[in-house]
C-alpha cells in the first residue's frame, strides 16, 4: 500500500493495547494535553490579576511562575523527552520497545509527578518531592540496559542526559522548598540548558536528514552535506559554557557561551538550506525550530549582557525552540511509527504558526511594547493553548488506535 494511502479509517477503534504499544503513544499525548491544560491554568492566573483580582486559596504551593516554569520543563518536556526516547532507543539498539505495563507504570510515575505538584499546597514538601523525583530515575532505568547491552558506547550520552535533567529536577525541588535561596532558578536554568543540548543533538542528526531525503523524493538536487565538525561541537560547547555560567552566576560566562552558541547554530541553520523544504510544514517546522534555538541563544547572550530583558530570551529558547520542535517532533513520529503519511494538515499546519506567533509575542512584546506587558502574555498563551489543542485534537484517534 503506497503512504499516501496509508490514513486513519472508521474501523480503528480505540484500544489500551494498542496505546500502550509504544512509548510515543501515551506520552506524546501526555505532553500535548499538559501544554493546553498547564497554561489554561497559568491563564486564568494571569488573567484574574490582571484584572484586579486574587485567589483566596491555591492548589499550588510554589508561587505560580515557579510552578509553570516547573512544569513545563519537567511535565512538557519531561513527557516528551521520554516518548522521544522509548521510541528511538529501540530503534538504535535493537532491542524490543518497552509497552503494556512497563509502559503504564513510567506513564503513572510521571502523572504522579503532575498530580503532585498541581496539588502542592495540601501535600507535604517531602512528599510532592519525592513523587514529581520518581520518573527520570525510572526512565533511566529502563533506557540504560539496551544502551548498554547494544554495546554503542555514543547513544550513552542519553543517559547521561537524563541524569543531568534529574539533578536539574532535584535542585529546582530544593529552592522551592527554601533549602537553597534562588528559588530553584539554578536547577531551572540547568534543565534549560540540559534539554538544549539533547535538542541541537537530535535536530542536528535528524532536520538534515529528513530534508535531504525529501528533496531526493521530489527530485531536486541535494545542498551540500554540512560537516558534524565544527557546528555542532561548537554549539555543544557553547551550551555548556552557559550551563557553567548559571551553575556559578557568572553573566560574562553566560553571555559568552550563549554568542558562540548562537553563532553556530546559526551557521549550520544556513548551511542546511531549509528555505528549500518550505513546501512541506513537517520539514520546515524543524527548522524553524532550529531558528528558533540559534535566535534564543542570541538573545540569551544579550540578556546576559543587559541589553534584554532575560524573560525575552528564555521564552525565545522554551516556547519557540522547544515547543516548535517539540511540536514538529511529535507530529512526525507519531506519524511515522503509526504507518501514516507524513504529510501535515490544516489543523498541523496552524499549530505550528500558532506556537512560533506564541514565542514572537512572548519575545517582541516586553521589549518592543512593555505598555502593553500583560496583553501580549495573554494572547500568546492563548496561542500556545490553541496549537496544542489542535495536535491533540488531530492525534488523539491516531495515538489510541492500532497501527
Amino acid at each position: 500500500m503506497p503512504a499516501s494511502a496509508r490514513v486513519y479509517t472508521a474501523d480503528r477503534r480505540p484500544s489500551l493495547t494498542a496505546f500502550l504499544s509504544g512509548g510515543f503513544r501515551p506520552f506524546f499525548l501526555a505532553a500535548g494535553l499538559h501544554a493546553a491544560v498547564s497554561l489554561i491554568f497559568w491563564l486564568v492566573w494571569l488573567g484574574v490579576h490582571h484584572a484586579g483580582g486574587t485567589f483566596v486559596t491555591l492548589s499550588v504551593s510554589p508561587p505560580p511562575y515557579i510552578w509553570h516554569a516547573h512544569e513545563m520543563l519537567f511535565g512538557f518536556a519531561g513527557a516528551a523527552v521520554g516518548g522521544f526516547l522509548l521510541t528511538a532507543v529501540p530503534n538504535w539498539t535493537g532491542h524490543r520497545p518497552v509497552a503494556g505495563l512497563r509502559l503504564a507504570a513510567l506513564v503513572w510515575l510521571w502523572l504522579a509527578g503532575r498530580i503532585a505538584l498541581w496539588a502542592s499546597a495540601a501535600l507535604p514538601g517531602p512528599v510532592v518531592a519525592g513523587l514529581d523525583l520518581l520518573f527520570l530515575p525510572a526512565l533511566v532505568t529502563t533506557l540504560a540496559g539496551p544502551v548498554i547491552r547494544s554495546g554503542k558506547r555514543q547513544n550513552m550520552a542519553v543517559i547521561a542526559v537524563i541524569a543531568l535533567l534529574w539533578v536539574a529536577q532535584i535542585l529546582s525541588h530544593l529552592g522551592m522548598a527554601g533549602i537553597l535561596t534562588d528559588g530553584g532558578r539554578a536547577g531551572r536554568l540547568m534543565a534549560l540548558d540540559v534539554l538544549t543540548l539533547l535538542m541541537t543533538v537530535i535536530g542536528g542528526r535528524i532536520t538534515p536528514a529528513f530534508s535531504r531525503n525529501w528533496l531526493s523524493a521530489q527530485g531536486l538536487p541535494l545542498p551540500p552535506a554540512v560537516p558534524m565538525v565544527p557546528w555542532t561541537p561548537a554549539a555543544l560547547t557553547g551550551i555548556l559554557i552557559v550551563l557553567a555560567g548559571d551553575l556559578s552566576a557568572q553573566p560574562m560566562l553566560t553571555a559568552a557561551g550563549a554568542l558562540l552558541a548562537a553563532v553556530a547554530l546559526l551557521v549550520r541553520l544556513a548551511l542546511w538550506q531549509g528555505w528549500r523544504v518550505r513546501s512541506e510544514p513537517l520539514l520546515l517546522v524543524l527548522h524553524l525550530g532550529a531558528l528558533w534555538l540559534g535566535v534564543g541563544y542570541l538573545l540569551r547572550g544579550l540578556a546576559a549582557l543587559s541589553f534584554l530583558p532575560e524573560a525575552a530570551s528564555l521564552h525565545a529558547l522554551t516556547t519557540g525552540a522547544a515547543g516548535t520542535l517539540v511540536l514538529g517532533v511529535m507530529c512526525r513520529a507519531a506519524l511515522g511509527h503509526t504507518g501514516r503519511a507524513l504529510s501535515s494538515s490544516p489543523g498541523l499546519t496552524s499549530a505550528f504558526a500558532l506556537v512560533s506567533l506564541a514565542a514572537l509575542l512572548r519575545v517582541v512584546v516586553p521589549v518592543a511594547l512593555p505598555g502593553f506587558y500583560m496583553e501580549g502574555m495573554l494572547v500568546a498563551g492563548a496561542a500556545w493553548v490553541a496549537a496544542f489543542v489542535l495536535y491533540v485534537i488531530h492525534f488523539l484517534p491516531i495515538l489510541t488506535t492500532p497501527r
